[in-house]
Formats: C-alpha cells, structure tokens, sequence
C-alpha cells in the first residue's frame, strides 16, 4: 500500500493503492467523506479494498484541507468537488459519498462538463441540503465521529461558518438526468446516530433514478465502522 498526498487551494486529498493480484486490474474509486470526516481518517477503510486504487477528498475545512476566511456556502463546496472531479477522475472511475457528501456530489454530476462516473455510491444521505438550527455548531462540536471527536478535524469556527452559511437545496430534480447506476446505502433509524433518510426519500432515489440499487444496514449512521465487513463487501461487489 503507498499513499501519495494531493492538494487543491482548500482541499487535501490522499491516494490509496491497495493490494491486487498481478493480473487483476485496478477499480479506480473517488471517496468524500461526511461532515467531519477527512481524507487521512479514511486510509484504513481503503487500504481494505483489494484491487482498487481510490483517492479521498476531504471537504473545506476539514483535516489537512484548508479553511477560506469567509464561504462555507453549498455552492462552495459543490464547486469544490466540481474542480476536484474534473481534476482528478479517471474514464471508468466510481465515485462514493457518504453523508452530508452527498449533496454536494448529485450538484456537482449535474454540471455540465463534470465528468460523469461507471458508478456513485451514497452511504445515507437524501437529496437535499438543509439549513442548519440555530445552535447547530456548539451542538455539533461536542459529538464523536467514528471514535473519534468532530472538533479534531473540523474547529468551532469553521462549524459555525458551515451553519451560517448553510441553505436548503431540493436535489431530487436532477436525479433523472444520470444514466450511470447508483447504489444507496442506508442505516436503520437508531441511536446514537439515526439515519438521516427515512423511507420517503429512499423512495425519491428508487422512482427518480434510472437504475437505483438499495443496501439496507442493519446500524445506525456509522455502519461503515459497525459493520465494515458487510460494508466493504458491498462496494466490492458494485464495482465488479
């Protein structure tokens, strides 16, 4: 396994090779993790996907990825990935949001010029951005993500900026436009983390999309961490 660190004015990236037999090309796969995940936090989780070659964006803000003095908007970040996929993906990669992400991934494919994957995969999330409660940052500052505190990759700060800046966007518009397939991943609606799409908006996937495949996980948001074997699985077998 080599890892290579890329960069981007705000957004820091990471290049994982994993392990593949001598004859078996390699999957190419681009993953951006949630609110306060980063790109370094999710080295371990690729490093276990045997014959793909993925690269990890951390949003703005986050981990290694720097923080703009003053736009934390939506269209910020939409364009962000925009740039970043133009950059950086390859013919026949896939591409995996997993939470909030997602949002900004279904705006970003529905640009033109942005280059359009063999597949996306949407670990729970639905199509839409929301405005975010008064009181949001200082709530969110005291949680843990994966084991792990929010405020180590994302400062109260920037918190605070992502909730003034934040709007409600209704993405489930654009869903028809895309003829790649797309895999949603969602958790059961459990503590301490419920799934942020009820069954509402899995059915907005289902109806809108033109080949919508659904996986259901038996754990909360963080299924990735609770059942990673499953989880791993899951991705492999999309992208054969």
């Amino acid at each position: 396994m080599k890892t290579i660190d890329v960069d981007l004015k705000h957004i820091h990236s990471i290049r994982v090779h994993s392990n593949r037999a001598a004859h078996q090309p390699f999957k190419r796969l681009i993953y951006i993790p949630g609110m306060s995940g980063t790109a370094e936090q999710s080295v371990e989780l690729l490093e276990e996907l045997d014959g793909v070659e993925s690269q990890a964006m951390s949003l703005r803000g986050r981990g290694k990825s720097t923080a703009p003095l003053s736009d934390f908007s939506f269209d910020a970040h939409v364009n962000d990935v925009y740039s970043f996929l133009r950059l950086y993906a390859e013919p026949g990669y896939f591409l995996h949001s997993y939470s909030v992400s997602t949002a900004f991934v279904l705006a970003a494919l529905a640009q033109a010029g942005c280059p359009q994957p063999a597949g996306l995969i949407i670990g729970d999330y639905p199509p839409r951005y929301s405005k975010l409660t008064p009181g949001w940052a200082a709530w969110f500052s005291t949680l843990t993500a994966a084991g792990r505190p929010t405020l180590e990759s994302l400062s109260l700060e920037d918190m605070q900026a992502i909730e003034r800046d934040s709007e409600d966007r209704d993405l489930s518009g654009i869903l028809k436009k895309f003829d790649f397939p797309v895999l949603v991943m969602k958790a059961m609606a459990l503590a301490p983390a419920p799934s942020p799409m009820s069954a509402t908006d899995l059915e907005v996937y289902c109806r809108e999309l033109k080949k919508c495949h659904v996986v259901e996980f038996d754990s909360d948001h963080f299924f990735r961490d609770r059942e990673r074997k499953k989880y791993v699985q899951t991705l492999l077998d999309f992208m054969r």
